[in-house]
């Protein structure tokens, strides 16, 4: 019997060493993703640093950062990030509120040019876009039409996608979207039960897109994390993530950083302004989940990586 147990763990071993490894990560979305490009692009204007982290939209590292960082200590695999915040997956008019400063075709076809002679099949895609799109329709005539709104960015996801497949990629990681309405900006601008719809029909459509990908193309590999329901569970029982990531989240509707936050570039300087005239975060931001109105604290990004990274396996 002992002799049984040491040929099958040989063999699994065996297995282990051929399990796939993605050569590199890329990631494309917005700025829950975006690790300084946009604050690069705009020569530090937004986010203004301090409070925010280094051009994070955070007072830390993103998932993506730590995610990628997983693979790079223990497979040694490099990754690349094309989100900016700000971001959107569909093309919308500029207005005196919300300027887009790149959408996900652009990052998608800026992509394809850096890496034209680049072999695709062992690189591993991540897409995760369209929270901006919903959290600034309200100054979109699309807004009236939430099915509309939803329909074209699940869309442009799709599009982004086959466009990825059609020049030879075979591997992705797709993230739907948390729930809008559980952020201070929904409360504060009376948006909870418009942005609770909005993610909801955007996350039905997108289940429908993913399941269609799956049945067109079953050779290929399509992670599908479900961000809505882990979102809402570390909302409603934050102490199975304290116990289970070591972490300490103790508000979980609050802002830590109350200095207001918008992508106009002159609000932008006001709340830079606000942090040097003496407003600041709060002391204890490790125990929030949200770092501003929108974007979540840098432990919530830890626990996202570390979700993520332990539901995806080759």
């Amino acid at each position: 019997m002992s002799k049984f147990f040491f040929i099958l763990f040989l063999l699994l071993s065996w297995l282990n060493c051929f399990a796939f490894v993605p050569e590199q990560i890329i990631f494309f979305g917005d700025s829950l993703s975006d690790n300084g490009n946009l604050y690069r692009l705009l020569l530090g204007v937004i986010p203004r640093s301090p409070p925010y982290f280094e051009g994070r939209f955070s007072n830390g590292l993103t998932w993506a950062e730590n995610f990628g960082k997983h693979y790079y200590d223990k497979y040694y695999v490099g990754y690349k990030v094309y989100a900016y915040g700000g971001a959107t997956a569909v093309l919308h008019a500029p207005t005196d509120k919300f300027i887009a400063p790149t959408t996900l075709e652009n990052e998608i076809n800026q992509y394809l040019i850096d890496s034209v002679f680049k072999n695709k099949s062992k690189i591993l895609y991540v897409i995760w876009i369209g929270g901006n799109d919903y959290l600034f329709a309200p100054i979109s005539p699309l807004f009236d039409s939430k099915e509309i709104l939803t329909k074209k960015v699940v869309n442009k996801i799709t599009w982004a996608m086959e466009t990825l497949i059609a020049n030879g990629a075979k591997y992705f990681l797709i993230l739907n979207m948390p729930d809008l309405s559980h952020t201070p900006f929904a409360k504060i601008n009376d948006m909870v039960d418009k942005l609770h719809d909005l993610s909801l029909l955007h996350n039905q459509k997108l289940d429908v897109a993913i399941y269609n990908f799956k049945q067109t193309y079953p050779q290929l590999k399509f992670f599908y994390i479900d961000i809505y329901h882990v979102f809402n569970d570390v909302i409603t029982n934050p102490a199975k993530f304290n116990e289970t990531y070591h972490v300490n989240i103790t508000d979980v509707s609050h802002a830590c950083w109350e200095g207001g936050y918008t992508f106009g570039e002159p609000e932008s300087y006001r709340v830079g302004l606000a942090y040097h005239q003496g407003l600041l975060p709060c002391n204890n931001a490790d125990e929030h989940i949200f770092w501003d109105q929108i974007h979540p604290t840098r432990i919530v990004h830890y626990i996202l990586s570390e979700y993520v990274f332990d539901n995806v396996r080759f």
